[in-house]
């Protein structure tokens, strides 16, 4: 009080800078440091202060593969808004809200760098979203993920300048999935420090490969990355604002108490007042920052500024909240390609990847765009490849597409191979209505598949049977090739099962969700299948919500045609096997789903008569009543079924053989 008093200070704001010079005293790192060590150590400790190397830089032959502060907006990728629009510029002011307060926290940018927004540290997947099941799985990296331009390795080691936390994965040619144990060098983890330090990772295992470096949050989301450089020695660490004070003050000479804090006095108030803080030099930055996050020195209260500053930073935080509230903080996420900058590839001699030789220009193919690169542009390419295939002279994505959607609806394309249009495919039948409809989606349509699947499904073509009404015209056309008539067409396996949920009332119509897993069968058990089983009917979800196994797919989709997903098929092809028949005879799945419309038969209509019941079934899995010769067949069935080596046989066993019975109808597998 009494030195306040003398000198004309504020008590709490004195109390404060003492207590401020007394916790510096075991801080290195903090910009009174100097100050205590001249006030309070031993000469040799202070000597040892004063002995602070003249500079903090880079290895001689270092290559500074990514600088921030030179970064272009066509080399800014980012995955959402974890890291903001562009990078943060030096002597940005940036307000930092306390999580879960309503605490706020000044901070200054020293260095320009892709920093995280901690506004955005909340988004998150919805619940039953899956991520990738690899090392960094659980990582949060969807909408908070920022990578590099891709760059080429020389001998692999790096060095990345960095504060706060985070996670790196370094993804080698294009290649992420990482699993362990033998590329688990790609992923990198750094704890949190508040201050700018140098992490290294070593992928010296990839030399001449090309690598981009993805960055995800840490557990804080306070995370600030300004520099990759890669260098065989690691590069020194950054002066602290308290090593760069002590070497102002050993250059000037100063080891008095009251001398050290006259100086003090003279930087902190050209500090202060130096004209626009983003002109202001790194040593400036960094002790304005050091400044802005002690709002004690100035109002004399813990963690609290004088109103005006305290008015702004309330006045912000109230424009905030609401902006904020509208946010969606969980959402449902598929995988998708991140924009990169594209890179030419080598050309690889006899295709060995040891005997590159030079770089071939990226271009589209040759016979429709001609030999001209895509150019320079910005970004991966994506969209100039796009543009050439889309192009008003290129009518071949547009037929292939409608050639396709056409196979899908009719049962055939107008071109039978979809998958090739080339010499070794068929001729299409229909050349000028495969013109004509490609030149109209492109135009007419703007490329819109609902507007040409409203136009095919409402022709005249779609809408006839697959029963021929001219029989010269069938033996004239046997194959249909002229559309006189539609085609017949199976059911494909999924279909087939989601057709059976639906007649017994199982079936499941939510949308979205995590997959089933598969049931467990004898014949899909084997090494590398995962533990977790899913109930016989995949409780009652779609087929497309059950799990996909490469090695182990279902054995109704294997019996019924299914693919396999290893590549991508235009055409499935369809078989008419025993095989199948006897599948619907015995299968589990089957009988349990006759059972289950049997059952909700006899829930419905318990009083009904024997014709009534006949009916609903028809109209449930043919959508037409039954004809009186097909009453009198499934009567018989049913006394056969009743009298069958046991007189007394239930009621409900027996429409369960009628349920399963109308499984293996051909009506009920082929669309007419």
């Amino acid at each position: 009080d009494r030195l306040a008093a003398e000198h004309s200070l504020e008590t709490n704001i004195l109390a404060q800078w003492t207590a401020a010079v007394l916790r510096a005293v075991n801080d290195e790192a903090d910009a009174l440091h100097p100050l205590a060590m001249a006030a309070f150590a031993k000469e040799d400790q202070l000597v040892k202060t004063n002995l602070l190397p003249n500079a903090a830089g880079l290895p001689d032959g270092a290559r500074v593969v990514v600088d921030f502060g030179k970064i272009t907006d066509s080399e800014w990728f980012v995955d959402g808004v974890g890291f903001g629009l562009r990078p943060i510029r030096p002597g940005e002011w940036q307000l930092v809200a306390s999580y879960g307060t309503n605490a706020a926290q000044l901070r200054i940018a020293t260095r320009a760098a892709a920093q995280s927004d901690p506004d955005w540290r909340d988004l998150d997947l919805s619940p039953g979203v899956e991520r990738e099941p690899t090392l960094f799985g659980a990582w949060p990296r969807d909408g908070q993920m920022m990578r590099s331009p891709k760059f080429e390795l020389t001998h692999g080691k790096l060095y990345y300048l960095v504060r706060g936390s985070g996670r790196i994965l370094a993804t080698v040619d294009s290649q992420r999935l990482v699993t362990g144990p033998v590329h688990t060098v790609q992923v990198k983890e750094w704890g949190f420090k508040d201050n700018w330090h140098w992490v290294s990772q070593d992928l010296s295992d990839y030399p001449g490969h090309r690598v981009a470096i993805e960055f995800s949050p840490g557990n804080e989301f306070d995370t600030a990355i300004a520099m990759i450089v890669e260098s065989t020695q690691p590069p020194a660490e950054p002066w602290s604002v308290g090593q760069q004070l002590a070497h102002v003050f050993a250059e000037q000479n100063l080891a008095a108490p009251a001398d050290m804090a006259s100086s003090y006095q003279e930087i902190f108030t050209a500090t202060t007042k130096s004209e626009g803080s983003i002109k202001a030099d790194s040593d400036s930055l960094a002790i304005m920052n050091w400044l802005a996050q002690r709002p004690e020195l100035f109002s004399g209260k813990d963690g609290e500024w004088p109103e005006p500053v305290k008015g702004a930073i309330r006045d912000f935080l109230k424009e905030r909240e609401p902006l904020l509230s509208r946010v969606q903080w969980k959402s449902r996420t598929a995988p998708a390609l991140l924009e990169g900058n594209g890179v030419d590839e080598y050309l690889l001699v006899r295709g060995k990847h040891q005997t590159p030789k030079g770089l071939v220009p990226r271009r589209f193919l040759e016979a429709i765009a001609g030999g001209e690169p895509l150019g320079n542009q910005s970004g991966s390419g994506r969209w100039q490849l796009a543009e050439a295939m889309t192009d008003p002279a290129n009518p071949l994505l547009a037929r292939v597409f409608v050639n396709r959607v056409w196979h899908h609806l009719f049962g055939r394309g107008l071109v039978v191979t979809v998958d090739n249009f080339g010499w070794l495919g068929q001729r299409p039948t229909h050349p000028e209505l495969l013109d004509d409809l490609a030149a109209t989606f492109a135009t007419d349509d703007r490329w819109s598949l609902k507007h040409l699947l409203r136009r095919l499904v409402l022709s005249r073509t779609y809408a006839m049977a697959s029963k021929p009404d001219d029989a010269e015209a069938e033996q004239r056309d046997p194959e249909n090739l002229l559309l006189h008539r539609m085609n017949l067409q199976r059911l494909e396996g999924e279909a087939m099962r989601d057709a059976m949920l639906t007649v017994s009332g199982r079936l499941d119509r939510r949308m979205f969700g995590p997959s089933v897993p598969l049931h467990p069968s004898q014949f899909v058990e084997a090494r590398g299948l995962r533990s977790e089983r899913g109930p016989l009917d995949g409780e009652g979800r779609r087929s497309l919500y059950v799990a996909a196994r490469r090695n182990f797919l279902p054995m109704m989709m294997t019996a019924f045609d299914t693919p396999t997903p290893f590549t991508t098929v235009g055409r499935r092809n369809v078989s008419n096997v025993p095989g199948q028949m006897l599948f619907l005879m015995n299968d589990p799945f089957v009988h349990q789903q006759a059972e289950v419309w049997a059952r909700r038969l006899l829930a419905e209509m318990p009083d009904a008569s024997v014709e009534a019941r006949l009916r609903w079934l028809y109209l449930g899995a043919f959508s037409r009543e039954p004809t009186a010769i097909e009453i009198a067949r499934c009567r018989t069935t049913l006394e056969a079924v009743g009298d069958a080596s046991n007189p007394g046989l239930s009621t409900f066993e027996s429409w369960t053989e009628i349920c399963h019975a109308l499984f293996g109808v051909k009506e009920f597998i082929y669309v007419r």
